[in-house]
């Protein structure tokens, strides 16, 4: 379990500030252990994703999308830790992070990446999607946005999809993107991955959305 939380100045001049754990099932005792709360560092501006890379050890920042469950994997793509999703009933259940839109800019490049790799439902015999598929139970992941807007309803568009070439057994789902003007402005912009035939793992790693440096 894990979570982010900005320090107001309510907090500050308070006499006590306390942590709660609710909503378990009633008549149940729950037992807790290592719990910390500790500073993190400011987001770079130039990378949209926190903890893309899973360095941390967990899943903060991500949420499954629509369903499924997602924890830790050991053996990353260049590190110790993935994300692993499991219990996907349905091609649609993916892995999502909300981006901050307050240092979006407008007009600018960004590019979109991830590592994964696919498994059958038993979590260890390696499944290979075709990147060419748009439907059926062959299909690969692919990267989208998706805009919520109030009275409008939401907006999703395509901003990454599955390369055609592994790398040590991982695969690679790349994009680019220039976000539009009602995105940056959205109450809430969402990156998800999902697309995966229903029943299958996936296992994502290096997740990111980068700002493209000019090399002038």
């Amino acid at each position: 379990m894990n979570g982010i939380f900005t320090v107001t100045q309510e907090m500050l001049v308070a006499d006590s500030v306390r942590l709660f754990w609710r909503k378990y099932e009633e008549g149940h005792d729950i037992v807790v252990d290592n719990v910390a709360v500790t500073s993190v560092e400011a987001q770079d501006p130039d990378k949209l994703m926190n903890n893309g890379d899973f360095s941390s050890g967990d899943t903060r920042h991500f949420k499954p999308d629509r369903g499924g469950v997602i924890s830790i994997y050991a053996g990353g793509y260049d590190d110790d830790f993935a994300l692993m999703m499991t219990g996907r009933d349905a091609s649609y259940y993916g892995v999502r992070q909300n981006i901050d839109t307050n240092v979006l800019e407008e007009g600018v490049s960004y590019t979109a990446s991830a590592k994964f790799k696919l498994f059958l439902p038993d979590g260890t015999t390696p499944f290979d999607c075709e990147p060419t598929a748009v439907a059926g139970k062959k299909i690969c992941p692919v990267m989208y946005l998706k805009a919520q807007e109030p009275g409008v309803g939401s907006q999703t568009r395509l901003i990454g999809s599955t390369l055609g070439e592994k790398d040590a057994d991982w695969n690679t789902i790349a994009g680019n993107v220039v976000f539009f003007h009602n995105e940056i402005n959205a109450p809430s912009l969402t990156l998800i991955i999902d697309r995966a035939p229903a029943g299958i793992v996936m296992v994502l790693d290096n997740v990111g959305v980068t700002k493209v440096t000019s090399t002038a």
